[in-house]
């Protein structure tokens, strides 16, 4: 919400992947979604994005391969200092003063532009179709648990899930997909 309070001439496009694209379907902040197929060549995607003409791109992935695509674009680039990434504006996030939570992370390319955003909880919209995995359970609130990352700091012990879970499940007699 903070790019198009600052900018409200912006146009927001969305460039992810199939079905993480599903979240996003009906969202009335992008005018675009770009969605990238599983397993399909991410350059297959430069043509058309070159002809957009963007003025501004914000890498939040942050990659090798998001990095050179954002710079292939010919916009300004924003994404995250790590290496072999070439950025107009590299963020270091060593430099990070706010939670461990990602969407913090990624918020940290929009504070570069000099726009505070007032909240880094996400705003998604559920797919229209429940996922065939929840068949059994239709009528009790629903979380996935993934206890998994790369990142030392964002990973919990077996018995730190195990009472996240347990609490919510007492709470709000959720079930759990892990």
């Amino acid at each position: 919400d903070a790019l198009p309070q600052a900018w409200p001439e912006t146009r927001l496009h969305l460039l992810t992947e199939y079905p993480a694209s599903d979240l996003f379907e009906g969202d009335d902040r992008l005018d675009a979604i770009w969605i990238r197929s599983p397993k399909t060549f991410l350059f297959k995607l430069l043509p058309d994005l070159r002809k957009e003409r963007y003025d501004l791109v914000l890498d939040f992935q942050s990659l090798p391969a998001t990095s050179l695509l954002a710079r292939t674009t010919g916009a300004t680039t924003y994404g995250f200092k790590d290496r072999f990434r070439t950025f107009h504006h590299a963020v270091d996030l060593h430099q990070h003063t706010g939670t461990h939570y990602t969407a913090d992370h990624k918020l940290e390319l929009v504070r570069a532009l000099g726009i505070a955003p007032r909240s880094f909880i996400p705003r998604l919209t559920p797919p229209p179709q429940t996922h065939p995995v929840w068949a059994p359970y239709w009528d009790s609130p629903k979380v996935l648990l993934s206890p998994v990352s790369p990142w030392a700091h964002k990973r919990w012990s077996s018995g730190a899930f195990r009472e996240t879970a347990r609490r919510v499940h007492e709470a709000t007699g959720a079930t759990f997909v892990i």
